[in-house]
This record gives structure tokens, C-alpha cells and sequence, in this order.
């Protein structure tokens, strides 16, 4: 989130106004001072998964980040088709598990929270 990193939206909305309207005028493409757009950060983890996953061919691999990467690969996964995907919703220590191969990924279950049950 560059200079926004540790400030809520609304806050934001107060000292940038102009900026953080023009970033959510092109989700994708717009910016934060100091920060990626969402095209960037897209980029930079496909091709981060597509290495990890070629390396490690017929094997498994575990990912450990957080929402906006794994948001970024299930939008990869899902042909690009669901554009909600790139927004970071996924709760906080949520498993995701795909299987297959490049090309031909599948969701098998998406932020699950099911470990956490009881541990509150």
C-alpha cells in the first residue's frame, strides 16, 4: 500500500483525496503513492507461482502470504474471469489448496478457517 500502508480507507479519503479517487477509479491499474497497482502485484506473483510450481513439478508446495497474493492466484486460476478475486478477503491464517498443473488448476477449497475452531 506504499505511503497508505498502516491507514484505513477513510483516513486515506481525508489526506489524499485526489489520489485515492484517482486509484479507485482504475482498480487495476491505479496506484498508491509509493505503491503497485493491482496489474503490477498481479505480474509480479503469477510469475512468482508459475516458477514455484514448474520447479516443483509433480510435488507439493506450500505458499505461506497474505490475501492480496492468494487473491491474485485464485484470480489466475479462475482464467481471469472473476475480477473480486483481486480484492484481499480472505481471512487471516485461511487455507486455500489447488491441485493440478499450469493450465489446469483447481480450487479445491478456498479460505478455510475450519483449523481455527475452538482455538479462540
Amino acid at each position: 500500500m506504499g505511503l497508505w500502508q498502516g491507514h484505513s480507507f477513510d483516513e486515506v479519503r481525508l489526506f489524499d483525496r485526489a489520489r485515492f479517487g484517482a486509484w479507485q477509479a482504475d482498480p487495476l491499474h491505479g496506484r498508491c503513492p509509493e505503491g503497485e497497482s493491482k496489474a503490477d502485484l498481479l505480474a509480479r506473483v503469477e510469475a512468482a507461482f508459475n516458477a514455484i510450481t514448474a520447479q516443483n513439478a509433480g510435488g507439493r508446495v506450500a505458499l505461506v502470504t497474505h490475501g492480496g497474493p492468494i487473491g491474485a492466484i485464485r484470480y489466475v486460476v479462475h482464467n481471469r474471469a472473476a475480477p473480486e478475486l483481486l480484492e484481499p478477503r480472505d481471512g487471516n491464517t485461511s487455507v486455500t489448496l489447488l491441485r493440478g498443473a499450469p493450465g489446469a488448476w483447481q480450487v479445491v477449497f478456498a479460505n478455510d478457517t475450519t483449523h481455527l475452531n475452538g482455538a479462540m
